[in-house]
């Protein structure tokens, strides 16, 4: 085995986390889209960076402790490489209102 990409660690949580979901980027290159609890990262075969921080991005991003908060998953839009819609599924704060689907 050969280590070809590294994604940092979550460390401000317990327990720390690592990659939650991976996707295969569209172009068909050596990159992925991997994602932690907390963000989306783009990738080469060489190095990871950060491509969205969903705790800057969402106001009342809740990623935990716990099971089902943070990232859940993500898909990317079947015309991604031209619009750059990418869905995905997170949780939020509780603030006693129904679910916003």
């Amino acid at each position: 085995m050969e280590e070809v990409i590294q994604i940092p660690r979550i460390i401000d949580s317990f327990p720390d986390l690592g990659i939650v979901t991976l996707r295969a980027h569209p172009s068909a290159t050596a990159y992925c889209l991997p994602a932690t609890r907390t963000e989306l990262f783009t990738g080469s075969i060489m190095a990871g960076q950060i491509f969205m921080d969903m705790r800057k991005l969402i106001k009342d991003f809740q990623h935990g402790p716990g099971i089902a908060t943070g990232i859940g998953s993500f898909d990317l839009h079947p015309d991604f490489l031209n619009n750059g819609l990418l869905y995905i599924t997170h949780a939020e704060t509780f603030k006693g209102q129904p679910t916003d689907i």
